[in-house]
């Protein structure tokens, strides 16, 4: 899942089997982590995501949109037919 403006990610979610995290060693990880935009290095900065535990694709939008500040709101047009009303926003 990315962001992109001016064809560069600038956030996004994915999963590596190992992951060096930008805050140091100790929480570096294996699995889903962020990239973070910064003018040095480019979304080459990586953040791990612990407590992201996705098991379906619904998951993994609604909760990765909340990561990424992404609103998405219900209405006839775009959250219902997603997930075919089912998505329990609000």
């Amino acid at each position: 899942m990315s962001i992109i403006f001016h064809n560069e990610r600038i956030n996004g979610i994915d999963w590596e089997q190992r992951v060096h995290d930008h805050r140091g060693k100790k929480f570096d990880c294996s699995g889903w982590h962020r990239h973070i935009w910064k003018a040095n290095g480019g979304d080459a900065h990586k953040q791990c995501l612990p407590r992201f535990k996705v098991k379906t694709l619904e998951d993994f939008i609604v909760d990765g949109f909340k990561i990424l500040n992404v609103q998405l709101e219900r209405s006839k047009s775009n959250a219902d037919d997603l997930f075919g009303n089912q998505t329990g926003l609000d």
